[in-house]
C-alpha cells in the first residue's frame, strides 16, 4: 500500500448485476480515479463454461474522463482467437464516444463472406451518425450509413444503404428509409415512415 494507490495481485472481480467476472493479475486503483488491470480475462459465461473470453495485457480506466484504453485485446472463441485489436479507446460513462464498434462477421451462400466495420460518429449531443463499409465477397463492397436526430419535440432517423455494381446482378442496389415523429401539439403527432428499394 503506498499513499494513494491501492494493488492487488492475482485478483478476481465481478459485477452480478451483469453477471460477468474476470481476473486480473494486478490491479491497481489510484486515488485520482485511475484504474489499471494487467493480465485481464473478462467473460459473462456462467463459471467453468467460459465458451468466449475477453483477454488484454492492459486495461486503463479513467473515471474521472469516462474513458477506458486496452492494449492487445483478443477475444476468444472456445479458445479460438476470433479478433484481436493492438489498442482500443471506450466510453467508460453513459457519454457517448466516437469511434469503431466491433466489427461483425458471418457468411451465407447468397452474399459469400460478410465483413462489416461500423463507425460510430458522435457529432453533436442531439445528432450521431453509424458509417459502415461491408464486403460481401460475392456482391462487391456496399456502404450503410444511419444518421439520427433528437430535438425537444422530435426524434427522426436517415438510413441509406448502397451497392454499387452488384457483382452477381450487375445492378446498382439502393435502399433508403426516412422515419421521423415530431409532437405538434399536445395530442397531436406527425409520423413520416418513408422507404425505398430499387
Amino acid at each position: 500500500y503506498d499513499e494513494g494507490l491501492i494493488r492487488f495481485e492475482d485478483a478476481r472481480f465481478g459485477l452480478a448485476a451483469r453477471s460477468t467476472r474476470g481476473e486480473a493479475g494486478l490491479l491497481q486503483i489510484e486515488r485520482s480515479g485511475l484504474l489499471t488491470l494487467e493480465d485481464v480475462s473478462y467473460t459473462t459465461c456462467p463459471p467453468g463454461k467460459d465458451d468466449w473470453l475477453l483477454l488484454g495485457d492492459r486495461i486503463r480506466l479513467d473515471t474521472a474522463e469516462g474513458v477506458g484504453t486496452a492494449r492487445d485485446v483478443k477475444l476468444e472463441f472456445q479458445g479460438v482467437p476470433i479478433l484481436y485489436a493492438p489498442w482500443l479507446s471506450f466510453p467508460i460513462s453513459p457519454a457517448r464516444k466516437s469511434g469503431f464498434l466491433i466489427p461483425d462477421i458471418g457468411s451465407s451462400g447468397r452474399n459469400g463472406t460478410d465483413v462489416s466495420v461500423p463507425y460510430y460518429w458522435n457529432i453533436s449531443p442531439n445528432y450521431d451518425a453509424t458509417i459502415t463499409p461491408r464486403l460481401l465477397t460475392r456482391r462487391g463492397m456496399q456502404l450503410n450509413t444511419e444518421l439520427r436526430m433528437l430535438t425537444g419535440s422530435s426524434d427522426g432517423t436517415a438510413e441509406l444503404e448502397y451497392l454499387p455494381g452488384d457483382d452477381e446482378t450487375g445492378e446498382d442496389r439502393v435502399y433508403l428509409r426516412l422515419q421521423d415523429r415530431t409532437i405538434i401539439a399536445e395530442r397531436w403527432r406527425a409520423l413520416l415512415d418513408v422507404r425505398s428499394v430499387s
